[in-house]
C-alpha cells in the first residue's frame, strides 16, 4: 500500500474549510447535506485527504458565505490557519448551545456560564479521597473467596455496621 501524501495547499484550504464551517456552527453532516457530499467526504476534504475541485469549492464557498479568496488567505505566507484549541472549544460551545430549544434551559445555561466568567477563580480538579494500598499489598476489602472467586464483602459490611 502506498503512503498518503497530503499536500500542503490541500491541507491548508480544508483547515480553511472547517474553521469557517465551525465559526457558523454547522456539523459536518449538516455541511455535508448543504454541499451534496456524505460527512465522511467533509472530513476528508477538511484534513486534506482529498483534494477540493474548483467547482465543488464555488458550492463550499456559496454555502459558507465566503469568497474563493477566503480559502487561500495566508497561505503564500505560510501563515497558520488554525485556531488554539481553546478558541475551537468556545466556538463547540456556541454550537451546541445554539441546538438548545429549551428557552428555560438556555437562559440556566447563561447564568451559569456567567457566573462562572465572573467569578474569576480557576476552578480545581476533584481530589481523590480513596487511597489505593500500596503495591504488593493486599486490600481486604478486594479479597476473593478461593473456592466461589467472588469477591469477599465480610470486610466491608463489618465497617458498614
Amino acid at each position: 500500500m502506498a503512503k498518503l501524501r497530503i499536500s500542503t495547499l490541500d491541507a491548508f484550504v480544508g483547515e480553511r474549510i472547517r474553521e469557517r464551517r465551525c465559526r457558523l456552527g454547522l456539523t459536518q453532516r449538516q455541511f455535508g447535506e448543504k454541499v451534496g457530499v456524505t460527512n465522511k467526504q467533509v472530513h476528508k476534504y477538511e484534513r486534506g485527504i482529498n483534494s477540493v475541485s474548483a467547482g465543488r469549492l464555488y458550492t463550499i464557498a456559496r454555502v459558507l458565505d465566503a469568497p474563493i479568496t477566503y480559502f487561500y488567505e495566508g497561505f503564500a505566507q505560510g501563515a497558520p490557519c488554525s485556531y488554539p484549541p481553546r478558541q475551537r472549544m468556545v466556538f463547540g460551545l456556541l454550537r451546541f448551545l445554539g441546538e438548545i430549544s429549551n428557552e428555560e434551559h438556555l437562559k440556566a445555561l447563561s447564568q451559569v456560564t456567567r457566573a462562572l466568567a465572573d467569578c474569576g477563580v480557576e476552578p480545581t480538579p476533584p481530589q481523590r479521597s480513596i487511597r489505593r494500598p500500596a503495591r504488593g499489598t493486599s486490600n481486604p476489602r478486594r479479597s476473593s473467596s478461593p473456592a466461589t472467586g467472588r469477591a469477599n464483602t465480610e470486610p466491608l459490611t463489618s465497617v458498614l455496621k
